[in-house]
């Protein structure tokens, strides 16, 4: 009798056991695949917005024919999908009562992938949720429109396993972060669209090495009203055209590590504290042009940039694009640098410049005033500063500059007046 107790209790605590955490596997044995067939379910029943969902065995494929909610997706095998049956079919996630990772990647090699549209929705608590890849070589990907209208989420890899991602080749769209946690490794795909996420993508976690490749198609990236910060260091990848339209945060002490593989013609501002980034320009680049930066704070911070060239890297459109003591920041391997009147960095060598006198006026007044000394570019002048003007009248040797010119910069083809009304100034000059 007491045998027969035992053997009772367990069978009761099992059952308690699936009642309270809901985990339900699928089996598919009905045959169909279905999502709204029960006997494809373990427990018999279709799965509820209370239950957990496990993928179990290799190549699972639940096909969702219709708008279902889940607590939360536990993948263990490789080649699980979730694909739709047409219609506005839906799969709704809402990690409730708890649940920090309301998907789940588990198990070397386990791999879920949604081909159908996708919503985060938790309605209870306001905790950040996470995707997870806890196995070594495991991978979660989205394949249509995935919509976050729960808190903040965090992609991932808690516990370094290596060769995992997480990968968007659809829609995202959301107003709250996404995190770029420590280990994750994150690709949005050439069909996916990023333009609808209005808040900031976020580097975060202690290791400071989360990594980010967007080959999003052109112009689908990220835009100019949003952020890309960087809290804690990374690796952001821009391995295709115009997806460099955020500013950039760099926080304190931290590292970007910023590699430029396509053409930008339009990336964003660049705000530092005391961070760095490592700029890594590809060869095969001839134009990373980013957003005006003279009002920007770079605080202390530092651009080191490798596989720089001419004309390459600029800034806005003129030579004020950013300021002198900004491209003092910028490191190239030791070459001084000038902003030219296109806004474009290139090596600074004033035996290269170009400044003649064109015009001297004596005027009919009273001591010849007033007095006007015409100047012009033959080419652009990056800092008026390292030039002046000397007076040597009746014979004598020039000595020392008189007057030297304002400081600032002047674009070849332009000219540089200087004159006197009366008998003050500097070497003659007001």
């Amino acid at each position: 009798m007491r045998n027969i107790f035992r053997i009772i209790t367990i069978t009761l605590l099992f059952v308690q056991s699936s009642i309270v955490y809901g985990q339900i596997n699928f089996t598919n044995g009905g045959g169909d695949k279905l999502f709204s067939n029960a006997a494809n379910w373990s427990t018999g029943k279709v799965p509820t917005a209370a239950d957990k969902i496990k993928l179990d065995t290799n190549g699972d494929t639940i096909i969702v024919d219709g708008v279902y909610s889940v607590r939360q997706i536990l993948a263990t095998k490789v080649k699980g999908a979730f694909i739709g049956n047409g219609g506005n079919d839906t799969l709704y996630i809402n990690g409730n009562s708890g649940i920090g990772q309301p998907i789940q990647a588990n198990g070397t090699d386990a791999r879920v992938a949604f081909h159908l549209p996708v919503v985060l929705e938790t309605t209870v608590g306001t905790q950040t949720k996470s995707f997870a890849t806890n196995g070594g070589g495991s991978h979660i990907k989205f394949f249509d429109v995935f919509i976050n209208h729960s808190m903040h989420l965090s992609l991932s890899n808690p516990n370094n396993r290596a060769n995992t991602q997480i990968h968007f080749d659809g829609k995202f769209i959301s107003t709250k972060w996404l995190n770029i946690n420590a280990n994750a490794k994150v690709e949005f795909g050439p069909n996916s669209d990023f333009t609808e996420h209005k808040s900031a993508v976020r580097f975060i976690g202690n290791a400071g090495n989360g990594q980010l490749t967007v080959k999003s198609a052109k112009d689908k990236f990220k835009t100019s009203d949003t952020k890309i910060w960087v809290n804690t260091g990374g690796t952001f990848n821009a391995n295709s055209e115009n997806v460099l339209a955020a500013t950039i945060q760099v926080d304190t002490d931290k590292v970007l590590n910023l590699n430029v593989n396509a053409n930008q013609a339009d990336a964003g501002k660049i705000t530092m504290v005391s961070g760095k980034i490592n700029l890594a320009v590809d060869s095969t680049v001839t134009n990373l042009n980013f957003s005006k930066n003279d009002s920007s704070d770079w605080g202390t911070g530092s651009i080191v940039v490798t596989g720089y060239k001419e004309d390459v890297i600029g800034f806005g459109n003129s030579n004020t694009g950013i300021t002198k003591a900004q491209l003092a920041q910028i490191d190239v391997g030791g070459t001084a640098l000038k902003l030219s009147s296109a806004g474009e960095l290139g090596s600074y060598d004033i035996a290269n410049e170009k400044l003649i006198i064109t015009g001297v006026l004596d005027g009919d007044l009273s001591g010849g005033y007033p007095k006007v000394i015409e100047l012009y570019a033959e080419t652009d002048i990056w800092d008026l500063t390292k030039y002046g003007i000397d007076v040597a009248s009746n014979g004598k040797a020039s000595t020392k500059a008189d007057y030297y010119l304002q400081s600032g910069s002047l674009a070849g083809g332009k000219h540089y007046i200087i004159g006197r009304k009366s008998g003050a100034g500097s070497g003659g000059f007001d």
